[in-house]
């Protein structure tokens, strides 16, 4: 804020001249951050993978408005953290969501700038496993095998590695189509009903 004062000349009353001094305060507006977004619900993202959704920052002030963008894991931001904007200049801020265990979260991305309390925004995802597979399945007697049902929780065809302890036998890979399920057939080594 600056000041200054300004001399007036002034007519009084019968025509006489006198001054006086005004003083004024000159400030530039000051800035202030704007989030235009609520919450961001990433939804469920399967393990391993990422999903972004993108919120705007604004400076509804004067000035310039300076700070960081901090936020806690399974999220990240994918610019720079530090932000700098101008009076009424905006700015995407994408979000990123990455699970790494299939659970339900909660957090908050915060924005830092000026005075407490910071701007921020509430966040929700869940991060769930590509595919399903049922938690029991048993031999046939008879047969010696049986099958265990896979589930593809995913939108892209998925192929799967499996290793089975001796002494079953199964394929040693499987497709499973986008939201579709295969049967995989686990059997029993013949030779170890042969030993004696």
């Amino acid at each position: 804020v600056q000041t200054c004062a300004l001399p007036i000349l002034k007519t009084a009353p019968a025509n006489a001249w006198g001054s006086i001094t005004a003083r004024i305060a000159i400030a530039e507006p000051a800035s202030l951050l704007a989030v235009e977004s609520g919450p961001l619900d990433f939804g469920p993202v399967p393990v391993g993978e990422k999903r972004s959704l993108a919120l705007t920052i604004r400076n509804a002030g004067g000035g310039n408005l300076g700070g960081k963008v901090e936020v806690g894991a399974p999220w990240s931001v994918a610019e720079p953290s530090d932000f700098e904007l101008a009076e009424g200049e905006s700015r995407k801020v994408e979000v990123l969501f990455a699970p790494v265990e299939a659970a339900e979260f909660k957090g908050r991305i915060e924005f830092q700038s000026g005075s407490k309390p910071y701007r921020a925004v509430n966040l929700s995802g869940e991060g769930v496993y590509r595919f399903q597979v049922a938690d029991r399945f048993a031999l046939d007697k008879k047969t010696e095998a049986g099958f265990l049902e896979i589930t593809n929780l995913h939108a892209k065809d998925l192929v799967l590695a499996i290793e089975a302890p001796s002494p079953l036998v199964c394929d040693s890979r499987i497709m499973i189509p986008a939201g579709g399920s295969r049967k995989l057939k686990l059997s029993v080594k013949e030779e170890i009903y042969t030993q004696k």
